[in-house]
């Protein structure tokens, strides 16, 4: 399959990163206070998602979010919504790339599928070498335009299963990383350099994977983690989806810190996944599985741009492949 190699960068805005945007950094990371309630506004009023567990930022600023359904919503971060499909099934961990096609995990589908613009939906990966995906969970585009997933096996506390699957630019089977059993692999994220990070739920830790080796970057003692994102100044926000909670971990501690923890369950309703965005990605948008709506804060330091491959194309069989 071809490379896919035409990538967008973008600063979740609309346009291109700006480096005035990195400069805004500078005071951000001394003062990691802990959010108010206050900080935290509702996107999308009522009961209008259907538990979102996914949330990602388009290249051109949009939102993406999904339903347990299978729905897949459009948000303008102004606060209107529409929904673009609904796959069936339930809508995990998603991404998009630069063309405004959104991939999502569904583990009932036991796929990653592919939602074009114009609503069309086919498969991008549903077998990882010779087996079949078991619970694929998050995606994230790599620079090279790979896509990254989780596959997290059973959910099962006392024995790990999953595992962390690399699909090929255009689309089609998965590699499977040389790994022992991740303990319910779940949020991911990759940096410009290639870097993959990601959860394991049963296990409390960050971990970073390059050249075939895995190394704990935090673990989360208290918290159970599900969704990670990655700011500008190489730190990391992870969503708890049990206590409800916001954690931040900065580039090179091992000790992440609460930014905010609901112990009422008001503001934040099971907390799974985030995405920077808005001007100059200063913006986190945050899924509720366990209510109806995407919440939205300003965190201490913005996020880094996302990878947005671009020229993909659907094959006549409805795999993908590289145009």
């Amino acid at each position: 399959m071809g490379s896919g190699s035409s990538e967008e960068r973008s600063d979740g805005s609309g346009g291109a990163t700006q480096a005035s945007a990195a400069a805004a950094v500078a005071g951000d990371a001394a003062h990691l206070a802990p959010l108010a309630r206050t900080d935290i506004r509702t996107l999308v009023f009522g009961l209008d998602l259907d538990h979102p567990e996914g949330v990602t930022t388009g290249p051109d600023g949009t939102l993406y979010a999904g339903g347990v359904r299978g729905q897949i919503y459009k948000i303008d971060p102004a606060g209107s919504y529409s929904e673009i499909v609904c796959t069936g099934g339930v809508s995990l961990g998603l991404c998009a790339d630069g063309d405004g096609a959104v991939y999502v995990c569904n583990p009932m589908k036991r796929a990653v599928l592919r939602v074009s613009p114009d609503g069309r939906v086919d498969t991008w990966c549903d077998r990882a070498g010779d087996t079949d995906l078991v619970l694929p969970n998050d995606c994230a585009f790599g620079p090279d335009g790979s896509l990254w997933v989780t596959d997290s096996g059973e959910e099962n506390p006392d024995r790990p299963s999953g595992r962390l699957l690399r699909v090929p630019p255009g689309g089609g089977v998965a590699e499977v990383q040389p790994l022992d059993p991740l303990h319910f692999a779940n949020g991911i994220c990759v940096d410009d350099a290639g870097v993959v990070y990601l959860l394991e739920s049963f296990r409390r830790r960050l971990s970073a994977y390059a050249n075939g080796k895995l190394t704990t970057v935090a673990t989360t003692p208290r918290h159970n983690p599900d969704g990670v994102s990655l700011d500008r100044n190489g730190g990391f926000v992870i969503a708890s989806y049990y206590p409800f909670a916001l954690l931040t971990l900065t580039s090179g501690s091992a000790t992440p810190k609460t930014l905010f923890e609901d112990e009422w369950g008001i503001t934040l309703k099971m907390p799974a996944n985030t995405s920077f965005f808005g001007e100059g990605l200063r913006e986190l948008a945050i899924s509720n599985l366990g209510g109806f709506a995407i919440s939205a804060t300003r965190p201490p330091v913005p996020g880094a741009p996302l990878h947005y491959p671009k020229g993909f194309a659907m094959a006549p069989s409805g795999r993908g492949r590289a145009s």
